[in-house]
């Protein structure tokens, strides 16, 4: 029997699948007439929006055509199953034969139990065809919805929108939802769908996709390096920040050894630190890159500990800190500069009064409260006025950059060598009695007199000369640090008195 040119079944084109061939089951103005009740009664357009949407398989028959045929007869009836399977078979399933048979008047629908219908065929039908097509009528036919198990029982089950059967002019009818067909066998009646786990777990997985795409795409472009080590040190993971730093390819970073990027001795420095505290912050140390260049960079780490206690990994960031660095030493070498104009006579290079002051004040604490002797010793140029009057100041700082030369290479280390003033010179010496203060500046003067020439033109040479002056403090041999000046400034005026050119020293015992 063939009835075929009485049923229509819905889908987005309009058009199914029978016997290999498509087939369009009605024209145009039927099918925007169709869905228009199809809209009116459940507010959506395409049978496609149908199903995606609430999982429904939606079709049409035109009841009265059927009704017309089949009628109440159960032979008639049994045709139609049969029919239904046939189509069935037409989706490659196999063969079917119907072995019992019964019709439900109270509910409108058609069970039987079949032979050579079982789950797996089921499913290897909808794997290969994707989709399932079977007559719908709940008023004649019912729905045939694919309910299969071991024991091959087929029930037949749809929700109707309106019957012939209860006055309805038309039979219109939805599949019952997809969702809630038995999990053994959810046959797909338009195209494959997953079933509602497969769904869930797809956007379980979608999700974690999306959330590691997220956190790779924070962690690629995070402005700091990040890299992870393990115990041995070989880099198990870099970000692109971290290859831009080293500039090179993360294949080239990741399983080398930390080793290979880092000075000898900021890896000890590392290492130490993390087995002392597994936990590292704002450690400066030096990477090398590809390109042969330092970069300056500040670490963190901490260490994660796996079940024995073990080190298991550590996870590293770094800020590149090169231009503060440079900074940083950019201003230390300035600040070195400045301190040392501030304490450096600009003509002669050596200390300047300033400094010889907070220097002797020091010393001469330390002397009194220790005990240890202090001696110092003042020199003055022996006829520096007449020299600079006559030949003028040029020649004048020449004789004060000459003497100071030779003052600050005879003194001995440790010593305090400054301008005091003019043509005067003051050398401090720490830990000195009188005799070692006094032969020091015998051989200051010796020198001097000796190397102490100065040519100002051609066949014109002067004679440089000194006069020097010794005082030594001991606790308690001087009332204070002035007077301590004083006796040593007494001492070269003794000397200029007596003849230039030789050093005098003071007499403790005047000034007790």
């Amino acid at each position: 029997m063939r009835i075929s040119n009485s049923v229509k079944f819905i889908t987005e084109d309009g058009i199914v699948l029978y016997n290999n061939s498509r087939i369009t089951l009605f024209d145009t103005e039927a099918y925007q007439s169709l869905w228009q009740d199809m809209v009116n009664n459940l507010g959506l357009s395409t049978a496609r929006e149908v199903f995606m949407r609430f999982g429904y398989a939606a079709g049409y028959c035109d009841a009265l055509k059927i009704r017309e045929q089949l009628h109440h007869d159960k032979a008639k009836k049994n045709e139609w199953l049969e029919y239904a399977l046939e189509l069935i078979n037409v989706r490659g399933i196999g063969k079917i034969k119907v072995h019992k048979f019964a019709y439900d008047s109270d509910t409108h629908s058609f069970s039987a139990e079949l032979e050579g219908f079982n789950t797996f065929e089921a499913e290897q039908h909808r794997l290969r065809f994707g989709f399932h097509i079977a007559p719908s009528c709940n008023f004649l036919s019912g729905y045939l919805s694919g309910f299969a198990s071991m024991h091959t029982s087929v029930e037949i089950f749809f929700h109707e929108v309106s019957c012939m059967g209860k006055g309805d002019a038309h039979c219109y009818f939805i599949g019952k939802p997809y969702r809630d067909w038995p999990p053994d066998i959810r046959l797909c009646l338009q195209e494959s769908v997953a079933t509602t786990e497969e769904l869930k777990f797809q956007k379980v997985v979608q999700e974690l996709r999306q959330s590691e795409s997220k956190y790779r795409d924070l962690f690629d472009h995070a402005p700091v390096m990040y890299f992870s080590i393990d115990k041995t040190g070989i880099i198990l993971d870099c970000n692109a920040t971290g290859c831009r730093m080293l500039g090179y390819l993360r294949d080239e970073i990741v399983g080398q050894n930390m080793s290979n990027f880092m000075t000898d001795y900021n890896e000890e420095k590392f290492w130490d630190t993390v087995l002392e505290s597994l936990n590292i912050k704002n450690l400066e140390g030096i990477f090398k890159r590809k390109d042969k260049t330092n970069i300056y960079v500040s670490i963190d780490a901490v260490a994660s500990m796996d079940e024995f206690g073990e080190i298991e990994r550590i996870r590293c960031t770094a800020i590149d800190i090169t231009q503060r660095t440079i900074l940083e030493r950019q201003l230390k070498e300035q600040n070195r500069i400045l301190e040392r104009i501030n304490k450096t006579d600009p003509l002669t290079k050596l200390f300047n009064r300033r400094y010889l002051m907070d220097m002797l004040e020091s010393e001469f604490e330390k002397a009194d409260r220790y005990g240890f002797p202090l001696s110092v010793i003042i020199i003055d140029l022996d006829r520096f006025k007449q020299v600079n009057d006559y030949f003028g100041h040029q020649v004048g700082d020449g004789m004060l950059r000459k003497i100071s030369m030779l003052i600050k290479k005879n003194v001995r280390k440790g010593d305090i060598a400054a301008r005091f003033g003019g043509e005067e010179f003051v050398v401090v010496a720490p830990h000195t009695e009188l005799n070692g203060a006094f032969d020091l500046a015998e051989k200051v003067r010796t020198i001097v007199e000796k190397e102490g020439k100065l040519e100002i033109e051609k066949d014109v040479i002067i004679n440089i000369t000194a006069s020097f002056g010794v005082s030594c403090y001991h606790k308690n041999n001087f009332v204070s640090l002035n007077t301590f000046l004083q006796a040593a400034d007494d001492a070269l005026l003794k000397s200029k008195r007596n003849g230039r050119n030789r050093v005098m020293v003071s007499d403790a015992n005047a000034y007790s």
